[in-house]
């Protein structure tokens, strides 16, 4: 149940604090909160130093007019000797040592040892605080990127005049590789820019506070979104229905060709002869090539005559092609409004694109041709999507626009 803290403190036998030295909690209870305490009541401070004001307490326990105190943290640590605290009465004053003692210390030396060991043997991070992958061997595949990220961010803020107003990051690549190289790029960008600590695990809030904080994404369909958050970039999870169904349908067919290449693989050797695929291609099965076509394929592919061919990365190129062969060219159809063309694209609010969502700064590949109804609604055919303009939905309508004549 919620309470204004004013009736809370008047109303409990006990109150604990918890909650970190702010500016807003600095000196919170001062005589005046304190003063409103049951007479009863005690409290008990085990968060900060300064959230209670300790000249404030040592009045009020003075005066009796509350029960008790007990403090493990100061305004200075250790407690000076002139603290007006050693002169109150009932009150408990502990050091803030909770981690010194003799069993505290072994439970942490025993999990320092076993973290240390875990990590040389098994190079697995544990419990580490500052940065966002567990796993070192993640950690060894993108530390170049890492790197990378970390040496752009410091040039680009020793090269910004004035304050940064937008950071803009293009993100390729697997997604999951994104956000740690991200957050290595802010790190590095703000550390000599804000009086805080900066590391990998509060660049983003740190950065979220100073500004708006977005992402330009780079889409393998050629579209663009910029202003996009972290929370809207979702990988898909290698376990899911969708993935599956296309790594075993790719497998059964990788599987069933590489089968068949295995008969004139003698010395298992994953590798047959041109010459052998040649005459594969041209002699067997219900509707062999002409050798003619079959030695065109040879030259797009690069493979000559008398070379050796991996028959597993030959499987692989040859069920790819198939799949796309029987993939029909069709683009989706995506509803845009406040639309302007500028410098050959599209930009405007897309909704339900198949691969932005709802994306509100979109801009689109190249724009391949734009035609009207006699509506006026425009249909802008893009690379990979064709969108749909209603009448009313540009923002600086075209020239050559049917309400423009």
């Amino acid at each position: 149940k919620l309470y204004e803290l004013e009736k809370l403190i008047g109303e409990s036998d006990f109150i604990t604090v918890h909650i970190p030295l702010t500016d807003d909690t600095k000196n919170l209870f001062d005589y005046n909160m304190l003063s409103k305490m049951k007479k009863e009541a005690r409290i008990i401070n085990v968060a900060r130093g300064g959230i209670i004001n300790e000249s404030d307490l040592s009045e009020i326990l003075k005066e009796g007019k509350i029960a008790g105190a007990a403090l493990d943290v100061f305004e200075q640590e250790p407690l000076s000797k002139s603290s007006p605290l050693l002169k109150a009465p009932n009150i408990i004053l502990t050091p803030h040592l909770g981690g010194s003692t003799k069993e505290a210390k072994e439970g942490v030396s025993t999990a320092i040892c076993n973290q240390i060991s875990n990590y040389l043997i098994n190079e697995e991070l544990e419990n580490a605080v500052n940065f966002p992958i567990q796993d070192s061997s993640d950690l060894k595949g993108i530390a170049s990127f890492l790197n990378l990220a970390d040496n752009l961010g410091m040039i680009h803020s020793s090269i910004a005049a004035g304050p940064i107003k937008k950071v803009s990051i293009n993100c390729f690549g697997a997604i999951e590789q994104v956000k740690p190289i991200s957050l290595s790029f802010l790190r590095s960008l703000l550390q000599k820019r804000v009086p805080e600590r900066v590391n990998f695990i509060n660049a983003e809030t740190i950065a979220k506070e100073l500004g708006d904080q977005a992402y330009l994404i780079h889409y393998d369909d050629g579209d663009v979104e910029d202003g996009v958050e972290w929370n809207r970039i979702e990988k898909i999870s290698a376990d899911s229905a969708k993935v599956q169904d296309y790594v075993e349908q790719i497998s059964e067919a990788e599987y069933e060709l590489i089968e068949a290449f295995k008969v004139f693989d003698d010395d298992n050797s994953g590798m047959i002869s041109a010459k052998e695929y040649f005459e594969i291609l041209t002699e067997m099965g219900d509707e062999p090539l002409s050798a003619e076509d079959v030695r065109k394929e040879f030259q797009d592919l690069g493979i000559a005559e008398d070379s050796e061919i991996n028959y597993r990365e030959l499987a692989k190129y040859l069920v790819g092609s198939e799949m796309m062969a029987d993939t029909e060219p069709r683009k989706p159809e995506v509803i845009i409004r406040d639309t302007e063309i500028r410098e050959g694209r599209l930009h405007g609010h897309a909704y339900a694109h198949p691969k932005l969502g709802d994306a509100k700064n979109l801009r689109s590949s190249s724009i391949v041709s734009v035609v009207y109804d006699e509506r006026a609604t425009a249909r802008v055919e893009t690379k990979n999507t064709v969108y749909i303009v209603g009448p009313t939905g540009w923002t600086v309508m075209p020239d050559d626009h049917p309400f423009n004549a």
